[in-house]
C-alpha cells in the first residue's frame, strides 16, 4: 500500500485497491486510504466519475493470490484468449554493427534465416516483432522511407509462408526519438521543448499512435503491438491538465482509451506493454 498503482494488503487476508493504474491504496498505522488525482475542473452541474473500488477477503494468508485471482477474471490477456504462450522472435540487436535502427535489407536477410531455422526444426514463430522501424518525423502508418523503401510489402510477403504475423515496438513516448517527437505536428504535446518527451494526455500525440495503429492493424495486418517507456507525468502549464502528479491520471486514462481503440478494432491483437508499465492494473 505505498506505491501508486497498487492495493493494499491487510493481514495478508484482506486486499484493497481501485481498479486503475493512477489510484492510490495507502496504509496509514491502522487507516487505509483510497485516493485519486484528477485534477479537473468541473462545471456548475457537471458529473465526475471516480474509480471503480476493489475490496476483498482470501483464505489466512493468501490476499495476494486472491488479489490475482480477481485480475485475472477480468484481465483482457485472458478475455481475449492470450493467457497462453507464444513464440515471438526478434531481430532487435542482431545487426554487425550494433545499429538499432533496421532496414528492409537487414530484415528481409534476417527472416531468410528465420525461414531457413524453421524449415530444418519445424520450429514456428507466432510473431516476428520490428523494432527501431519508424520515422520520428512521420505519423506510424508506415515505416521510415529510406530505411524501408518498399514499405512493409516485401516483409509481410516473406512472412506470409511462415504463417507469422507482424509485430510492431514502439516507445510510448518518454524517449521522443524513439517515437514520433521530431514531427512539427505534434510539437503542442511535448512535454517541453528541450526533453523531446511527447504527453500522451494531450493532442494531437494521441491521436497520432491511434490513427497510425490503426492503418497498421487494417493494412499490414499487425497482431502484436509493443509499447515501451511510459512517462506519466507532465509540467507543461500550456497543456490543459494540471501539473506533477495532477497530470498522471490525464496521461494514463489517454493512453487506457489508445489501447482499448485498438482492442475494439482488433480484439485479436496481442498488447504487450513494459518498461513503466508497473501498476497490476495495466
Amino acid at each position: 500500500g505505498r506505491q501508486r498503482g497498487f492495493p493494499a494488503f491487510m493481514g495478508r487476508q484482506f486486499f484493497v485497491s481501485l481498479a486503475l493504474p493512477a489510484g492510490f491504496a495507502t496504509r496509514e498505522g491502522a487507516r487505509v486510504w483510497l485516493r485519486q488525482l484528477p485534477g479537473v475542473k468541473l462545471p456548475p452541474g457537471a458529473r465526475f466519475d471516480c474509480m471503480e473500488a476493489v475490496y476483498g477477503v482470501s483464505r489466512e494468508g493468501e490476499a495476494r493470490k486472491a488479489f490475482c485471482d480477481h485480475l485475472l477474471g477480468r484481465m483482457r490477456r485472458v478475455s481475449r484468449g492470450h493467457d497462453s504462450p507464444k513464440a515471438i522472435f526478434e531481430p532487435f540487436g542482431s545487426k554487425a554493427d550494433g545499429n538499432f535502427w533496421e532496414t528492409e535489407e537487414f530484415v528481409r536477410n534476417n527472416l531468410a534465416r528465420v525461414a531457413e531455422g524453421q524449415r530444418a526444426s519445424g520450429l514456428h514463430w507466432d510473431y516476428y516483432s520490428l523494432e527501431f522501424w519508424h520515422d520520428s518525423k512521420g505519423d506510424l502508418r508506415g515505416p521510415h522511407a529510406g530505411r524501408f523503401p518498399n514499405g512493409f510489402t516485401n516483409i509481410l510477403a516473406d512472412l506470409k509462408p511462415l504463417g507469422t504475423s507482424l509485430g510492431l515496438w514502439l516507445d510510448s513516448g518518454a524517449l521522443g526519438g524513439w517515437t514520433i517527437a521530431e514531427n512539427p505536428a505534434v510539437a503542442p504535446a511535448l512535454v517541453s521543448r528541450s526533453s523531446g518527451s511527447l504527453c500522451r494526455a494531450t493532442e494531437p500525440a494521441n491521436r497520432f499512435y491511434l490513427e497510425g495503429y490503426a492503418h497498421q492493424l487494417r493494412e499490414h495486418g499487425v497482431r502484436l503491438v509493443k509499447f515501451d517507456n511510459a512517462l506519466f507525468t507532465c509540467n507543461n502549464p500550456a497543456h490543459d491538465h494540471l501539473p506533477g502528479d495532477y497530470s498522471t491520471e490525464a496521461i494514463q486514462n489517454a493512453i487506457i482509451e489508445f489501447y482499448r481503440a485498438l482492442d475494439r478494432l482488433c480484439p485479436d491483437v496481442f498488447i504487450m506493454l513494459y518498461w513503466g508499465y508497473q501498476s497490476p492494473w495495466w
